[in-house]
């Protein structure tokens, strides 16, 4: 799946906890682990939470928009002991990326992350991992590394 095929469940999460209203079965509140699903009843996802955070970073003046950026950051810190996803490959790469963003959008730096995300870097400044360019890895790298966010580009 893409980050901008993600992206909308994470905005829709987002809109949810903002106060705005979703299709009716989104269970009720936040998902309680802290963290965001790719749906309703789905496991939470570090591609969507860093979506979500990235989301609700740009809604500081709703308070169950900063309650649920805070157990998303939360959910978010625990997995992230060093600043990297665990494993290997594009998968942990994928989410490390994608968490460390919005983790910095919501105002905590991940500077192993950032690093990290750096030393993907191929000669031409794509993200190269498993020894293949992506795109969509060379996108996201770019939002971490330039510190900024889709909500705020």
């Amino acid at each position: 799946m893409t980050r901008a095929a993600l992206l909308v469940p994470a905005l829709a999460a987002a809109f949810f906890v903002a106060g705005g209203a979703v299709a009716q079965d989104h269970p009720p509140g936040p998902p309680p682990d802290g963290g965001f699903g790719a749906a309703a009843g789905q496991a939470s996802d570090p591609v969507v939470t860093g979506l979500a955070l990235e989301a609700l970073a740009s809604q500081t003046d709703s308070i169950s928009a900063r309650d649920a950026a805070a157990r998303a950051t939360s959910w978010a810190l625990g997995r992230l002991p060093d600043g990297v996803w665990p494993g290997s490959g594009y998968a942990a790469a994928r989410a490390t990326i994608a968490l460390a963003t919005g983790l910095q959008a919501a105002g905590s730096p991940q500077p192993r992350a950032v690093a990290f995300a750096a030393g993907l870097l191929g000669p031409d400044g794509s993200v190269v991992v498993d020894g293949r360019a992506s795109l969509e890895l060379t996108q996201a790298a770019a939002l971490l590394l330039g510190d900024t966010s889709l909500a705020t580009v």
